[in-house]
């Protein structure tokens, strides 16, 4: 027969963190487990090879004053490692954390009309006639040969007809 285990009493059991609220943002778990494990934001900056002020904003869910998503997400791996929690559970979490700040819906902004680009019609119509009209003229004015060699053309004789 196997012996019964007795349970410990819950007096003797090490004391566990409990697990944080699920409406705790990533940044205010990050730094609730840096300050639990007793590490400043130097040493995670040095671990990390984060800046402090990077790591400032990151712990306050300023995210827009990170470099970008792709920084963002890499740098809440890395600090999540370096402060002892799940980095896998650190980015599901920073994942729908985004998503929801990201889905707030705003009503929609009516744009103003946009007024056709009207001086681009005008300037071509402006050139446009302005060939016409120079194309009119060059029809209807033929080019006048010079005068001075229709007159040396002419026979100096002609003034006496009989």
């Amino acid at each position: 027969m196997t012996p019964l285990v007795q349970p410990t009493p819950i007096s003797s059991r090490p004391a566990v963190a409990p697990p944080p609220p699920l409406t705790e943002s990533v940044g205010l778990r990050l730094r609730r487990a840096r300050i639990q494990n007793g590490l400043s934001l130097q040493g995670v900056a040095r671990t990390t090879r984060i800046s402090v002020s990077q790591l400032e904003s990151l712990e306050q869910d300023r995210f827009e004053d990170l470099p970008g998503e792709v920084y963002a997400r890499g740098f809440v791996r890395s600090v999540a490692r370096a402060v002892g929690l799940d980095s896998n559970d650190a980015m599901a979490h920073y994942s729908s954390d985004r998503r929801s700040r990201t889905t707030t819906l705003h009503p929609a902004r009516l744009l103003p009309d946009k007024k056709p680009a009207r001086l681009g019609v005008l300037v071509a119509c402006s050139v446009f006639l302005l060939l016409l009209v120079v194309a009119t003229l060059a029809a209807t004015h033929p080019r006048q040969k010079s005068t001075n060699r229709v007159l040396s053309a002419v026979p100096a004789s002609t003034s006496s007809v009989g």
